[in-house]
């Protein structure tokens, strides 16, 4: 069979190649968009160069439009951040040291007028001392002073480091129990007719009655007499000094005697910036169990806790926010406790985090 060449040439001419057909089906959806608006004639090959050149630049064009619009959405979240930032943001809390340990020395010490120094530390019990022409028995950590043919010039200072307590009768019977980081300075012998001692820190005080001879005690800012009584004097800093009396009466007055107080028990009489004083009923138990071997706060602020915890362990204590200082707490424990044991029995609370960390408690919020 011969095969029909011309017939298939024709048929070839007829069919444009696959490469044209979208240009050809293009020319002619043109034609008939002018002819059907009764266009004139157009040059096709012109609106045809228009055509593939705006299909070119139409992605191009997307892509600009894309990339504004996503840089402009990037530039509004950062400046609701930045505004976010500025009007809803808190300050970051700086942690407060509120009390520095000193690590200075442990010892219990009993200095003269004269200037020599004893250790206390070391005494056996039942031991008999002759110091500055003072006789003293002592038994562990009290001091018992005896009569001697001491001058009325011998001046003796009993003073206690951090974590210690001492007790010492004075010549005349009066009882007094002096608190850690504190320091008594009294005659061997009362002469005269007053007895006048000097306080700096905390000492309980159990005064023997005499009538005839005030018991007078000195701090640098007060002043409190008595005749017979039970009372506990705090005069650690000027900001925190208080008269609280157990039994009796006392009558406390500023250092330039401008203003006056009685005190009757159950009060406590706070010592103000002008000199004069607040009366207030307490429970003296929180100012005098300390000498009972205990902490004793009853709805207290926590600064006032933290602060007598770092006097006694000697350690640095550090709140991490400021906002707790004054959280009022109940807070009982032993003070012959370890620290590990008064830090569980902080966080058993539930109102705080206290961690040791080396020589200081950090106290965090929950």
């Amino acid at each position: 069979m011969t095969e029909d060449t011309s017939k298939n040439k024709n048929t070839d001419k007829s069919i444009p190649p696959m490469e044209n057909s979208d240009m050809l089906l293009e020319e002619v959806a043109l034609r008939h968009h002018f002819l059907k608006h009764s266009h004139a004639q157009p040059d096709v090959e012109a609106e045809l160069s228009k055509f593939h050149q705006k299909r070119r630049m139409r992605p191009a064009r997307n892509r600009i439009v894309v990339v504004s619009a996503l840089a402009g959405a990037a530039a509004a979240l950062l400046l609701t951040f930045i505004i976010h930032q500025i009007w809803f943001s808190q300050p970051a809390e700086i942690p407060t040291t509120v009390f520095l340990a000193t690590n200075n020395t442990e010892d219990v010490t009993l200095q003269s007028n004269s200037g020599a120094l004893l250790s206390l530390n070391s005494i056996g019990p039942d031991t008999l001392l002759h110091f500055s022409g003072a006789k003293i028995t002592a038994q562990g950590n009290l001091l018992k002073y005896q009569d001697s043919q001491a001058n009325n010039n011998s001046i003796q200072t009993l003073t206690t480091p951090r974590k210690k307590d001492f007790k010492v009768i004075l010549s005349d019977g009066t009882e007094v129990w002096l608190n850690a980081e504190s320091q008594l300075s009294y005659p061997c012998v009362f002469e005269g007719n007053q007895r006048i001692v000097h306080l700096r820190g905390e000492a309980y005080f159990k005064v023997a009655p005499d009538t005839a001879h005030p018991f007078i005690v000195k701090t640098g800012n007060l002043q409190t007499e008595v005749l017979g009584t039970e009372f506990n004097l705090r005069n650690y800093c000027s900001t925190d000094t208080h008269v609280t009396l157990v039994h009796g009466c006392v009558q406390v007055s500023d250092c330039l005697g401008k203003h006056k107080v009685c005190v009757t028990p159950g009060q406590d009489a706070f010592l103000q910036a002008d000199g004069s004083f607040t009366l207030e009923d307490v429970d003296t138990d929180e100012y005098t169990e300390w000498k009972n071997g205990y902490f004793y706060f009853d709805n207290r602020p926590l600064i006032e806790i933290v602060r007598e915890l770092g006097r006694w362990y000697d350690v640095d204590i550090v709140v991490s926010n400021q906002s707790i200082m004054n959280a009022k707490v109940h807070f009982i424990a032993k003070r012959q406790g370890t620290l590990e044991e008064i830090v569980y029995l902080l966080n058993s609370l539930n109102l705080f985090d206290a961690e040791i960390q080396g020589k200081k408690i950090v106290i965090r919020q929950k």
